[in-house]
């Protein structure tokens, strides 16, 4: 399709899934839409940058990753402030943290590492079965698959252990896209006050409270990018034109 760009996307594509993992996700919007040649570049660019990798470093810090630190963030022991450390608890967003907030409100929580790594995993069955569901019903309208896109990252973000605020960095994008569809005064306030809401934080004192806040927030970051990902967009704004292959 003219205007595809399946090697620069691929290169692209690969070197974020090697830096930070969880994009790895959008290779399951590729494989549903049947994209082989994106497939193809991703994979080779991947393979490159690691052989690449090797080269320059060695072999050993590689062996490590996968040995040592990659079974650390997976199991979320690698995040052991979720221990001690109210702020690590109440500015995580993944799934994983609802234990420890749930400790904060006094509810009996024996072994939340364990709790929490169980709503991992159920969480990141979810975000790939979303992944496919919105891949097969993905249009023309560039606007659109952007926004569809970042909401995908944001919620694959979120399966790590320790999700930080920053991951929202995305879901702002996908919002400010939004402002084409904006149809009026009310509209317009909505849509600032969802922005809002997903950016400010009260100075709230009390653990209690700063987990009920904690929780609904959280909620809210994930909720708006599986809403963003399953909306009809507004078929007056259409844009259509092909978007590249990665």
């Amino acid at each position: 399709r003219r205007g595809e760009r399946p090697a620069l996307g691929g290169a692209l594509l690969s070197l974020v899934v090697l830096s930070k993992i969880s994009p790895v996700v959008l290779c399951v919007v590729l494989l549903v839409q049947r994209r082989w040649r994106a497939v193809a570049w991703t994979a080779a660019f991947g393979v490159c940058f690691f052989a690449l990798s090797a080269l320059t470093y060695g072999i050993r810090p590689i062996e490590m990753f996968f040995r040592y630190a990659l079974p650390r963030l997976t199991s979320g022991e690698a995040f052991a402030t979720l221990n001690d450390s109210l702020f690590s608890v109440m500015s995580n967003v993944s799934p994983f943290g609802l234990p420890f907030k749930l400790q904060h409100l006094g509810f009996p929580v024996d072994d939340p590492w364990a709790f929490g790594l169980r709503l991992s995993r159920v969480y990141t069955l979810l975000v790939v079965l979303a992944t496919v569901l919105v891949s097969r019903r993905l249009g023309d309208d560039r606007r659109t698959q952007a926004v569809i896109w970042m909401s995908i990252l944001v919620i694959a973000a979120a399966q790590s252990p320790f999700a930080p605020g920053y991951i929202t960095v995305g879901l702002l994008w996908a919002l400010t896209l939004l402002a084409p569809e904006v149809r009026g005064l009310s509209g317009a306030i909505a849509l600032v006050l969802l922005w809002t809401a997903v950016v400010v934080v009260p100075p709230f004192q009390s653990p209690q409270i700063l987990a009920v806040h904690s929780i609904l927030h959280s909620g809210l970051v994930l909720g708006v990018p599986c809403w963003l990902m399953f909306r009809r967009p507004d078929p007056c704004d259409a844009r259509p034109g092909p978007l590249s292959e990665a």
